[in-house]
């Protein structure tokens, strides 16, 4: 102690008084640091989020920024978006990104929409409303629909945030007209304007101008926008080219930059460090000293060039001019060159020493890339996904990776097992497998050696057995992904209490074939359980985002506390198991829930008031396939950001209510087989919808015109076919079998000209069929069945057809490999026609119970994918065509209850399978399977040959063999038979002969004479 004391004040030094001083006023400062934010700032977070509700309808968001007199909460640098100076108490860094939460990210770091950004909810930004945040360094409006600024309040208003370094106005909708307000942020470092698509007059005056005045300007992100190939000239002018460290120009190929890469325009940025050129229609067509531009950017060490359009000669390129790269991506940008790349293009990567990070993902070089992989040392993270690299690989071909932290082989044809890669990388900090054909057990071994492992996705292979216990003993794991396996054990065992509690951030069991009982309270002391894209204040030392178990053997309730036990939780996916019992009313408390499928298990009771009222961020909702009752659509629902609604096979009632009408943002709507009732109201038309299989009743509004699927099957709806419905030019599919429709099939029906699928059977609709059915060019499913339709069938020339409908079949891609017509149960009359027989891809046909007449055409010789044709229950005659077996795929064939006559065709290839009820009703049949024998003349029948499209038998033409057999028969038997009598009989014999000189007699009189007569007459004359 006293050591110290002569430490701070010795005799000999005076000035070391001072500096004791000195840091005992820092530690002051640092113990008296100010607690909570300034009242000014606090106010003005309060103004803002009031302007956001009332202009930007953000809900429930930023529900942190409160006005409360608790010190804690009304500490303004604890709310969410929000972080001060831990000094001052000043607010640094604003984050206000996707506040509607409509936009997923993707892998690649850019953002998508979740639905389509509505052009009435572009709003206007008050800039002026940031300005009471002096020292703000960091400022983000990313994702936020904004379409640019009031008038006068634009973002010239920042002019006063002397330290505002960051702004992101990325995913936006601002015009050209923003940049003059740009010119006065002189203090900018980074400024992002990614895919503001009206964004793109680079080289305007006012443009190059705004751009000028960012001195300091370090980071420019353009991405995405509408910059042309002068683009790059402009910027290296505009900007001032030795401050600017990180530029990215990554477009949508088609909208970006077009032809060779641009290295003349590019080398102005000397100072360059990062560069990304991906998503352009880039090639590599210059000339070596034209490629020479690029050794000037002698400081760059990441470029991207993924998913252009690049030969042979970039690997040569990157590897004379920019051998200090440290980071390459060359994803997608060579698979129109599959098979004609050498293992001599790729061994120019071997000059890039320094190369640490490497990306030739989605490139199908096969195994050739594995020969250069060894003369890159330095590697840290390699990306090999989807390249056609084929297996088992051995330990030499990853001999030299000792150094690779990273490594994705996932979605290529690698076989085997995975020793040999676990072996190899023992400096894994990620490995991901996925999506092979790797097989056989677990390697516990050589896995749990992996002691730095951090990620590990071998999902989807063919792996079995249990699940290693020593998976506990790599303390750092943060994710693992076993899904799409054959792994089997009880889940309610220790299984997932094995995982590491303070490391683990992500599981996937799913598509296993786990069993036992689940529980929640499995993951109740994994308090880092997380995934990335969700950020939410954590509660309750809770931090759990999203579970997925599902598509596994899981039975069992849900706990009564769920809410409680994760109630920051944002995904929950169980679907696909056997859970049961009531859902409990806590999953209201989950009040960051935006996905919750429980599809798929044994759910009962009704639906909670509070998950309808509470969980107003759901985006998709998918309860299908459970015995869920009640109503739901009550004035409690409130979930109004849906995307997915999925309620199909329950047993929900009630009706649609307004409430419904909120639901601006869905476009699945599916409640089909449940008990729903009612009408269908008018504001439901802008929506897919799946209504099938309820009891609504009332007519079909009119205002679905421009939906693209309409499933009404199995209601009560009555009146016609809305004339408004036929002006719709986006109708692809249109099913209202079993309703009490009425009415005819109008003319108008041929303006559906994208229509493949029509299903109107099991209704009350009557008339004649219109030939307009034939002018629908694209129709795929056609079933007119159970009706009251009259008259002839169309002759429908040159229309590719239909299938006969089958429950759930006509869903997904049934219209790429099946196609028939169904008209039974009707009234129609006349023949078939013989243009039937031309639909070469039709799979069913069936015309049975009408009144169809003639002959069975010799064209449906023709129907070579026939599977089914039913023509009974009419009133055909004729023969059965004996060419018909010639149809190989046939496995349902009845001419049951005609007037068909003749021999039946051979008991062949599929006729042999088919019984005599395929024929039964038809006296005048002959020959096997049939009792009835056929005679001498008809068992030695020729097969006729198959006849042209083009001809036609006529209903009056008999087979003259046994025309001319019977009536001889017939002949001889009476003549027999008249002899017979004549002979035994003397008196009949005598009466016989009586009349026949009567006749001769009579016949000279009356006949003869009278002839003779009149020849002489008029001879005379």
């Amino acid at each position: 102690m006293n050591l110290g004391v002569r430490q701070c004040f010795p005799v000999r030094r005076p000035w070391s008084l001072v500096k004791c001083l000195m840091w005992a006023l820092v530690i002051f400062v640092q113990i008296h640091e100010h607690k909570g934010c300034l009242e000014e700032e606090r106010i003005g977070l309060l103004r803002l989020k009031a302007f956001l509700k009332s202009h930007y309808h953000i809900g429930n968001r930023l529900s942190s920024w409160i006005e409360d007199t608790d010190q804690i909460n009304s500490d303004c640098c604890g709310w969410e978006g929000i972080s001060c100076n831990s000094t001052t108490g000043h607010v640094i860094e604003l984050s206000l990104h996707d506040m509607k939460q409509q936009y997923y990210p993707r892998t690649d770091g850019f953002f998508y929409p979740i639905s389509t950004i509505r052009k009435e909810n572009i709003w206007l930004l008050n800039v002026s409303l940031f300005q009471p945040f002096k020292k703000l360094t960091s400022l983000d409006l990313s994702c936020n629909e904004i379409g640019g600024c009031i008038a006068n309040e634009g973002f010239e208003r920042l002019a006063v945030l002397r330290s505002l370094e960051v702004l992101n106005l990325a995913y936006n909708f601002f015009e050209d007209s923003i940049l003059p307000s740009l010119t006065q942020l002189s203090s900018l470092t980074t400024l992002v304007l990614a895919d503001n698509s009206h964004l793109g007059n680079w080289t305007t005056a006012a443009g190059s101008k705004s751009l000028s005045r960012l001195e300091n300007l370090e980071t420019l992100d353009i991405s995405w926008t509408n910059f042309s190939w002068s683009a790059i000239s402009s910027l290296s002018t505009a900007v001032k080219s030795s401050s600017l460290r990180n530029l990215n120009l990554a477009c949508l190929t088609g909208f970006g930059m077009q032809g060779p890469l641009p290295a003349q325009e590019l080398s102005a940025f000397e100072n360059l460090e990062r560069l990304d050129l991906s998503y352009n229609s880039l090639t590599d067509g210059l000339t070596p000293e034209e490629f020479h531009g690029l050794s000037k950017l002698s400081k760059l060490k990441h470029l991207d060039l993924s998913f252009n359009f690049f030969g042979k000669q970039i690997f040569r390129v990157l590897g004379a001019e920019l051998p200090a790269l440290e980071s390459l991506n060359l994803g997608s940008s060579f698979y129109h060159m599959e098979g004609h790349l050498s293992i001599k293009e790729f061994h120019a990567l071997s000059k890039l020493s320094k190369l640490k990070h490497l990306d030739l993902s989605y490139n199908f070089f096969g195994n050739q890339i594995l020969g250069v992989l060894g003369a890159l040392p330095a590697l840290k993270s390699l990306n090999l996904r989807h390249n056609g690299i084929k297996g088992p690989l051995s330990i030499e071909d990853l001999a030299n990776l000792s150094r690779l932290e990273i490594l994705d082989m996932s979605v290529n044809p690698l076989n085997g097992s995975i020793s040999p890669y676990i072996e190899a990388l023992s400096s894994a900090k990620a490995i991901s497998l996925s999506g092979n054909h790797f097989n056989g057990d677990f390697p516990t071994q050589d896995l749990c050696r992996l002691k730095k492992l951090e990620e590990f996705d071998i999902s989807y292979n063919d792996f079995e057995g249990i699940l290693p216990r020593c998976i506990n003993n790599i303390s750092s794991l943060r994710v693992l992904d076993i899904s799409g396996n054959r792994f089997i054990g009880d889940l309610s065992s220790s299984l997932v209490a094995s995982l590491n509690p303070t490391t683990i951030e992500y599981i996937d069991l799913s598509h296993n074939l786990f069993e036992g009982l689940f529980s929640f309270s499995s993951f109740a002391n994994h308090s880092k359980l997380k995934v990335g894209r969700f950020y939410l204040q954590p509660e309750n030392h809770i931090n759990v985002y999203l579970i997925d178990v599902s598509g596994n053997h899981l039975d069992g309730r849900l706990q009564e506390n769920i809410g409680k036990i994760m109630p920051n939780l944002g995904v929950l996916n169980i679907s696909q198991n056997h859970l049961e019992g009531d859902l409990p009313s806590s999953v209201g408390d989950m009040s960051y829930l935006e996905v919750l499928d429980l599809s798929f298990n044994r759910f009962s009771g009704k639906v909670p008031t509070e998950l309808v009222s509470k969980c107003t961020t759901m985006i998709i909702l998918n309860l299908c396939n459970n015995n869920f009752q009640g109503e739901i659509f009550s004035k409690h629902f409130k979930l109004s950001a849906l995307s997915m609604l999925q309620l199909n096979n329950n047993q929900f009632t009630g009706t649609l209510s307004s409430v419904l009408s909120t639901l601006d943002r869905i476009y699945l709507f599916d409640i089909g087989n449940n008990n729903m009732s009612g009408t269908i109201p008018s504001w439901i038309g802008n929506m897919t919808k799946h209504l099938s299989h309820n009891s609504l009743s009332g007519p079909i509004p009119s205002c679905l015109d421009e939906l693209s699927t309409i499933l009404l099957q199995g209601n009560k709806l009555t009146g016609s076919i809305p004339k408004a419905l036929f002006n719709s030019y986006s109708l692809v599919a249109l099913d209202v079998r079993e309703n009490n429709l009425s009415g005819t099939i109008p003319i108008e029906i041929s303006t559906f000209s994208n229509l493949r699928i029509l299903l109107l059977g099991g209704n009350n609709f009557c008339g004649m069929i219109p030939n307009q059915v034939c002018l629908l060019k694209k129709i795929g499913i056609m079933d007119f069945s159970r009706n009251s339709f009259s008259g002839a069938i169309p002759h429908y020339i040159e229309v590719q057809f239909v299938t006969k409908y089958r429950s759930n079949s006509y869903k997904g891609g049934i219209l790429d490999y099946m196609s028939g017509l169904d008209l039974s149960c009707n009234k129609l009359t006349g023949g078939i026609p013989v243009e039937l027989g031309q639909l070469s891809s039709i799979r069913s046909l069936n015309l049975s119970y009408n009144q169809l007449t003639g002959l069975i055409p010799e064209t449906f010789s023709s129907l070579a994918s026939i599977e089914s044709l039913d023509l009974s229950h009419n009133s055909l005659s004729g023969e059965i065509p004996s060419t018909l077996i010639d149809l190989n795929f046939m496995g349902t064939f009845s001419v049951a209850y005609n007037n068909l006559s003749g021999r039946v065709p051979d008991m062949k290839y599929q006729f042999g399978t088919f019984e005599k009820s395929s024929y039964v009703g038809n006296p005048f049949l002959c020959g096997p399977p049939l009792e009835n024998g056929c005679t001498t003349a008809n068992k030695s029948n020729p097969k006729p040959k198959k006849p042209s499209k083009d001809s036609e038998r006529k209903w009056y033409e008999v087979d003259h063999v046994v025309f001319f057999a019977s009536f001889l028969v017939s002949y001889l038997i009476f003549f027999l038979l008249v002899v017979s009598i004549l002979y035994i009989n003397p008196y009949w014999r005598q009466r016989c002969f009586n009349l026949i000189e009567d006749l001769m007699y009579w016949g000279y009189f009356t006949v003869l004479i009278p002839l003779k007569r009149l020849a002489n007459r008029l001879y005379r004359h």
